[in-house]
């Protein structure tokens, strides 16, 4: 085809450069500084779950990438329409947010723009994982993904301290425009490393509707497929009641500005950083599926360490961010979640089943999120009016530490089911 050998002497090398430029757009542009964002433009609780609610519908939508892909039988332009559609939306959603005061409807607007950005920014990587598995294979997955984890993550780091730094503590308007502008500009260079990206065409196409139907039953009939869904769902459902609040938590009840913000993220990245490669030995020490089961086992402490954070002495948060990360992602532990979560489901994929598959997870994620987004946000306005008492007042139990404590037992939850489930075939034996 001509064209796909404007490539680098190492195939793999613009296959870095875009995980590192997109994850800069996605840091920049992503919940914690939207949802900043949000509040100083004058957005409301409600309005923030409807937008968490709305990153569940884009889960859902990100079934639809795969089948745009496998329609058109080319990863490469599905992949590119879709990073530059979201570019594009975003920018519209966040300069309607700072000039369209005047507007009555402008918040319904900008929660319509900024959710076009999540609908066509979240049907991109169950294709773009398709197709690297493509590039790269089963024989050095691991490796190659925790390398390109490693990478996104240093970009994550980076783009954190920066974004604080303009921020500071009390941003205006034009700091926002700045952060998201500039995120703009960088995913563009992502696009364009995209498109140097080798192997765009899919193996096989599947023009009709029916047919990729067909391939998504016959995926969910599978019991390790169903297995991994199961989990991705209920993992969600628990970090989706606190997603959208936690940067509203560190703003608002522990009084810490962007620039401590922005240490925290780089805190948790950090340790994620520095144990990609753990998790990567330990795929191959004890097996996909076992490192999996760890890593569900031992998250369960996060929330626990959320809910008895203080204003004054955020220290758990600081624990929590550093074996944790902030919403699931990140830190020495759910380092590990992602690539091992990846690993498997390919492992139960054929070729045609990959970008099905792995849109599964962002299906099963979106399903989640559409409701518990919404859920948390009623229980903070609850206990938040409305705290409970205990101890002659000694104690007090508001909206945060509740649904903290409720996504602890979710994930316990989780847990449990996890560990009694299968995924113990084929996927330990790595191929």
């Amino acid at each position: 085809m001509p064209g796909d050998n404007r490539v680098a002497a190492n195939p793999l090398a613009w296959t870095h450069a875009q995980i590192g430029f997109i994850n800069v757009f996605g840091t920049a542009a992503g919940t914690t500084f939207l949802v900043g964002f949000f509040r100083h433009i004058g957005f409301s609780e409600l309005h923030i779950a409807i937008y968490g609610s709305f990153m569940g519908v884009a889960g859902l939508f990100s079934i639809f990438g795969s089948w745009i892909a496998q329609k058109t039988g080319h990863y490469r332009r599905t992949v590119l329409a879709l990073y530059v559609l979201a570019i594009l939306f975003l920018l519209g959603g966040v300069y309607m947010g700072a000039f369209g005061g005047g507007i009555g409807a402008m918040p319904v607007l900008v929660i319509c723009l900024v959710a076009l950005y999540l609908f066509f920014l979240y049907m991109a990587p169950s294709v773009l994982l398709a197709w690297l598995h493509g590039i790269v294979g089963n024989g050095g997955w691991e490796k190659f993904f925790s390398t390109r984890m490693i990478i996104g993550d240093s970009a994550v780091l980076a783009t954190s301290l920066a974004v604080g730094a303009c921020l500071g503590a009390a941003p205006k308007t034009g700091s926002f425009l700045s952060v998201f502008t500039g995120a703009a500009l960088v995913g563009m260079l992502s696009v364009y490393a995209t498109g140097r990206m080798p192997k765009p065409s899919v193996a096989e196409k599947y023009p009709e509707i029916r047919v990729y139907l067909r391939i998504i039953t016959e995926s969910i009939r599978k019991r390790e497929i169903r297995w991994l869904v199961i989990i991705a769902f209920l993992r969600a459902f628990a970090y989706g009641l606190i997603m959208p609040f936690q940067p509203l938590f560190l703003l608002e009840i522990l009084k810490l500005d962007y620039s401590a913000i922005s240490y925290l993220i780089c805190l948790g990245t950090v340790f994620a950083i520095a144990f990609y490669k753990v998790w990567a030995y330990l795929q191959k020490r004890i097996g996909n599926a076992s490192s999996l089961k760890w890593t569900l086992l031992l998250p369960v402490i996060e929330p626990f360490l959320w809910a008895v954070a203080k204003p004054g002495a955020p220290l758990t948060v600081y624990l929590a961010f550093a074996l944790f990360g902030l919403a699931g992602v990140g830190g020495m532990i759910n380092a590990g979640h992602w690539p091992c979560y990846v690993s498997v489901m390919m492992q139960f994929s054929d070729e045609r089943q990959k970008p099905v598959n792995v849109s599964l997870y962002f299906l099963a994620y979106g399903i989640a999120t559409i409701v518990s987004p919404q859920v948390g946000g009623l229980i903070l306005s609850h206990f938040n009016a409305a705290p409970l008492y205990f101890g002659a007042g000694a104690v007090m139990i508001d909206g945060f530490m509740v649904i903290f404590i409720i996504t602890g037992l979710l994930l316990i939850g989780a847990m449990a089911y996890a560990m009694t489930g299968t995924g113990r075939r084929g996927a330990n034996q790595n191929a």
